[in-house]
């Protein structure tokens, strides 16, 4: 089964692994240079907007327009959806920060075992 972006049709699979690099931090210029040209950026940046999910450095330039609108925000609900919204955002960075320190573990665990 294939996905279909700006009519171009994309792999589960290949979602899958942008997706992934995703959430371990790489660029959407890292990601296009892992696929070695197979999909262009235009195509990157529409899976993972249309999928939802964001990169480390988009979750970091999105928690610092939230707290440059803090300044300004009126009343007290507003200030308090705000800092939700940055709790959230900063919630999601700690879990895939997590995710990533596991994965190096299994890296580190395999790379023993394949080097004894």
């Amino acid at each position: 089964m294939a996905y279909m972006y700006n009519g171009e049709e994309v792999p589960k699979e290949d979602v899958a692994k942008i997706l992934d690099l995703v959430v371990k931090g790489k660029t959407i210029v890292d990601i296009e240079k892992s696929f070695k040209g197979t999909y262009n950026n235009a195509i990157i940046s529409k899976i993972i907007f249309k999928e939802g999910s964001k990169s480390i450095i988009g979750n970091k330039a999105t928690i610092t327009r939230k707290l440059n609108k803090l300044e300004n925000a009126k009343t007290k609900e507003q200030r308090q959806k705000i800092i939700n919204q940055v709790d959230d955002l900063v919630n999601t960075l700690y879990e895939n920060y997590k995710l990533a320190l596991l994965e190096i573990a299994d890296y580190e665990k395999i790379k023993a075992i394949v080097n004894k």
